[in-house]
């Protein structure tokens, strides 16, 4: 894979977690998670951006497949409590630099 197609795809992954995960949510999240990591958005942004840039480029490949998966409603996410389905909508890397999928309120 050529370099220019490596940055697009990293492009590409990073834009996707901004334009799902936006202000209004992440401060929903420090509500209820104040010890998630970020103090500010722009922190929570950043961190996303380094974890996105230091996936290798088989990794970025998988999850901008998973995006479009998530894009196109296909992935949903099931509590083992009462198995209630829901659609996925987002992810992001959390402090940790976990994989995190994320379903709407």
């Amino acid at each position: 894979m050529s370099t220019i197609a490596t940055n697009e795809s990293k492009r590409k992954l990073f834009e996707f977690i901004t334009e799902n995960i936006f202000e209004f949510s992440f401060d929903r999240m420090l509500s209820h998670k104040p010890n998630c990591g970020f103090a500010k958005y722009s922190d929570f942004l950043k961190h996303n951006k380094d974890c996105v840039e230091q996936l290798s480029n088989d990794d970025v490949e998988f999850y901008l497949k998973i995006c479009i998966k998530i894009h196109a409603e296909e992935i949903i996410q099931v509590d083992e409590e009462d198995y209630g389905e829901w659609t996925t909508c987002a992810i992001y890397f959390n402090k940790d630099s976990q994989i995190v999928f994320m379903h709407p309120r």
